[in-house]
């Protein structure tokens, strides 16, 4: 069970410059459009032949008027995902929009200018943290990756997040400490259940 603690120990608070951030916003937007590209891809690819295969059924067994049923129906449950995803995503990309930036981590979550960006437990295992680099003129900028998995109990599929945030120039060392702390120290802390689904 996880280990509950409504004032989670802060690891990290980065503040970046308008060029910094503004570098970074658009960089982020562009890696978040391409993955979800992909990911919205598979998931109209898979949708569409699991829709198919089960209005063929639908056809079969029910004739037409089934077969029309089946397929407005996932039709319209396809649109109302994808509608969602947008929400989502819009969301996202209100949370990065100022003029400078301000980053907080702590042992559960991340904040972007004071707004809850990430989070894990509650059915999210710890972040599993990769580091990337953004350019900005001869300075090198680190980015650190977060991502998470939950496995649905019943249908034991595997669900993921991400998020993306920069480190403060000169801060490579303490962003060394993040990483090491989440995953390491507090792992033998913090265990939630990544099967739990509600």
């Amino acid at each position: 069970m996880a280990q509950k603690n409504s004032n989670p120990k802060l690891l990290a608070h980065w503040r970046f410059t308008a060029e910094q951030w503004r570098e970074f916003s658009y960089y982020e937007n562009l890696e978040s459009e391409h993955r979800s590209f992909v990911d919205l891809r598979m998931v109209i690819i898979f949708g569409a032949a699991i829709l198919g295969f089960i209005s063929v059924i639908a056809l079969v067994k029910g004739g037409l008027s089934a077969f029309l049923l089946v397929g407005g129906g996932g039709i319209l449950f396809v649109g109302f995902c994808y509608l969602i995803h947008r929400l989502v995503r819009l969301d996202a990309k209100q949370k990065l929009q100022s003029v400078t930036g301000d980053v907080k981590i702590t042992t559960r979550n991340v904040y972007v200018n004071d707004v809850l960006f990430f989070d894990w437990g509650k059915g999210w295992g710890l972040p599993l943290i990769e580091k990337d680099y953004l350019y900005i003129g001869d300075r090198k900028l680190l980015l650190l990756n977060f991502s998470c998995r939950r496995i649905v109990r019943r249908s034991r599929d595997e669900i993921k997040k991400h998020c993306m945030v920069p480190v403060e120039l000169g801060k490579e060392s303490e962003a060394d400490a993040v990483i090491k702390e989440l995953t390491e120290t507090w792992s033998q802390k913090f265990q939630p259940s990544v099967e739990e689904s509600k």
